[in-house]
């Protein structure tokens, strides 16, 4: 169900929290990568972009996890504070189903990872959405991977198609 009050409150409190939209992240280099089945160079090149100074680990997966997840990504119950210490010794594990990379267009894949990635983004500021699923995808597309959704030949299933693109129709206008 399409809800557009509801994105947009979403929508101001991550606008508010990031300071603004980011500009879209080159997606080449991205593209290149997947191609090269460098799934590791995607999601260091997010935590880069995203300035998560952890050791991200990916783990290639045929079962387990979330029932229909494609991803998923492990963190700790307590989130080490983002610019801490404790967060560039922290580990976090992204999770993929191999079915999953061998099916999904290249966007797709990216937009995953930046999800994922998005979740220790909320973790590590404690924002108040980071259990919301939605916002989690609104982070993504703020911190600069919108193009990597609106490609997609498959959203997440937390935002409609439609409300991705009355979202990118909103982030056109900044």
């Amino acid at each position: 169900m399409t809800n557009y009050i509801e994105v947009a409150g979403l929508l101001s409190q991550l606008n508010a929290s990031f300071r603004g939209v980011r500009e879209p992240v080159d997606q080449v280099p991205y593209r290149e990568l997947i191609a090269k089945r460098d799934y590791e160079g995607v999601l260091g090149k997010i935590a880069d972009q995203l300035c998560i100074p952890s050791a991200l680990q990916i783990g290639y997966v045929n079962s387990g996890g979330p029932e229909e997840a494609s991803c998923w990504v492990y963190m700790p119950t307590v989130m080490p504070q983002f610019g801490s210490s404790t967060l560039r010794k922290s580990k976090f594990t992204v999770y993929v189903r191999k079915r999953f990379l061998a099916v999904a267009p290249p966007d797709t894949v990216v937009a995953a990872f930046a999800h994922e990635m998005s979740h220790i983004v909320l973790g590590v500021i404690s924002h108040p959405l980071r259990h919301n699923e939605k916002a989690v995808d609104l982070t993504a597309m703020v911190l600069g991977y919108r193009h990597f959704f609106a490609s997609s030949h498959s959203v997440s299933g937390y935002l409609s198609r439609d409300e991705y693109q009355y979202v990118l129709g909103l982030m056109s206008m900044k």
